[in-house]
């Protein structure tokens, strides 16, 4: 399983990039990248056309057209990988090893591993496998960006509430930094103890 990491948003409100954001000692990049190291032995980070991200044991890619969002790094990402990808957020600090390991063990025979917590889907916290490209292709080539809009095509194993509850009850894996509030709220998280 490789991983990707997706590190090129705009992040308006935030003021700077987020993948420079620090939180507790390290970026929020930093502190993903770490998170997935033990769990996939490669991981791509991908940035908006034109940039490049230098970490240790990392591969920086970008996305090939610019402004088109989410599905286009995430395409870029899988198709570089050449096999099943667990995609990320960069903002998304406190994704849960556990569960995370929980998807990769059940996605043989899948096209795609998603949480659905709350009956809404997490498409950056997500295991995607190769045959998911000729239908995100599809959508690119019609300039549609939602994530979700090929999922009714493909194969998806779905985690509801109750298997997300065995790991993580308070969902902390799926929350992400778009504001300062949220920063402030990522600060308290991570001062309180585990």
């Amino acid at each position: 399983m490789t991983g990707v990491v997706l590190a090129g948003g705009k992040s308006r409100r935030m003021g700077k990039k987020k993948s420079e954001i620090v939180l507790g000692n390290m970026t929020l990049l930093e502190r993903v990248v770490q998170k997935l190291k033990p769990l996939c032995p490669h991981i791509i980070i991908v940035t908006s056309h034109g940039e490049s991200i230098s970490l240790p044991e990392t591969v920086s890619i970008t996305d090939p057209i610019p402004g088109y969002g989410s599905l286009m790094g995430l395409y870029a990402g899988l198709k570089h990988a050449k096999d099943s990808v667990f995609a990320v957020a960069c903002d998304m600090p406190f994704i849960n090893t556990a569960l995370i390991q929980y998807m990769i063990e059940n996605a043989s025979g899948w096209d795609m591993v998603v949480p659905k917590p709350g009956g809404l889907y997490e498409p950056l916290h997500a295991i995607y496998a190769p045959a998911c490209i000729p239908f995100m292709e599809e959508m690119i080539e019609r300039d549609e960006h939602r994530i979700i809009g090929f999922y009714d095509k493909v194969k998806v194993l779905e985690l509801e509430d109750e298997e997300l509850d065995r790991f993580d009850p308070e969902r902390k894996s799926f929350f992400n930094i778009n504001s300062k509030e949220d920063l402030a709220r990522a600060e308290e998280l991570l001062a309180k103890p585990a």
